[in-house]
């Protein structure tokens, strides 16, 4: 697991500031990621990064409850 976040971290960071320049103003009204993506030619973009986050957040919620749950018990 460590080096799967090893890797894939610093590898997605390193394809983002390959592909866009940090000083492009589309940065800050869209994101990084998103920008990437659509500049990629990934059709719905923006969707598929929703889905990315809302994906991670459920994750995160479903750990917090199981946790709290544990501790209630």
């Amino acid at each position: 697991m460590i080096w799967r976040i090893g890797l894939f971290y610093p590898v997605s960071i390193f394809l983002v500031v390959a592909l866009v320049p940090g000083n492009d103003p589309v940065l800050a009204a869209v994101g990084s990621y998103q920008t990437v993506l659509e500049r990629m030619g990934i059709p719905n973009a923006k969707l598929i990064v929703d889905i990315v986050v809302l994906v991670a957040v459920t994750s995160c919620l479903n750990s917090a409850l199981y946790s709290a749950s544990r501790m209630l018990f």
